[in-house]
């Protein structure tokens, strides 16, 4: 993870790097990595320390959960994945979320979810982990956390140039060299489509060329 600017992503940071690598909370991957995909999907929560901070924004988890902002002031930027509104209470859209995320998924929803940082760690632990909020507070803020981020910052700085949209596919790093053209939708597209249709190229080649299950994907 490149160190992210500002108050809460560095936080943020700490508590993914925590749920992943702190062999004292030892999750495993189809825990850590739900953890971090929830994580995202409701990061549009992670800018607020307090429920109250959120509410003058009219900013909730459900709100988050479908890339939308509660007005104006809102900060940004929200996402939405996996194509589904969690909190229609549809099963398409869950669906493909539970697919995506791996491991065992509670039965909380999005009210037991409160819109701030410390809220949405809290909830996406209880939701896909065995650890607890205070567990990953005791990493983040007094334990392993720092430490872990300023490793995985000069890691990640070093590879693609410090670039932030790269992944390494088969000990060979596929970055994206294009300039980031910021939170246009448009230009999004225009800026991730090509790199992202390279990596799903090489991970195919990959695939095939090991004698591995090739997905429909590929075709």
């Amino acid at each position: 993870l490149i160190a992210e600017k500002g108050g809460n992503l560095r936080f943020v940071n700490r508590y993914e790097l925590c749920a992943e690598k702190d062999e004292t909370i030892g999750l495993t991957q189809d825990e850590w990595w739900p953890f971090v995909h929830c994580a995202f999907e409701y990061q549009g929560c992670l800018f607020y320390n307090t429920t109250d901070d959120a509410d003058l924004d009219a900013m909730t988890c459900d709100l988050a959960a479908t890339g939308a902002k509660g007005n104006q002031n809102a900060p940004g930027p929200s996402m939405k994945l996996d194509g589904g509104d969690s909190g229609d209470g549809g099963d398409g859209g869950d669906a493909k979320k539970k697919k995506a995320m791996a491991g065992a998924r509670r039965s909380l929803s999005e009210d037991d979810c409160d819109c701030s940082m410390e809220g949405v760690m809290s909830f996406c632990a209880a939701q896909y982990t065995s650890t607890t909020i205070d567990a990953l507070n005791d990493c983040v803020y007094e334990g392993e956390g720092e430490t872990l981020q300023k490793a995985s910052a000069s890691y990640a700085n070093n590879v693609a140039n410090g670039g932030p949209v790269w992944v390494i596919i088969n000990n060979d790093t596929v970055a994206n060299n294009n300039d980031d053209p910021g939170t246009d939708g448009d230009d999004q597209t225009v800026y991730y489509e090509p790199w992202a249709e390279t990596v799903l190229s090489d991970i195919c080649i990959y695939l095939s060329d090991n004698g591995l299950t090739v997905p429909s994907g590929c075709n």
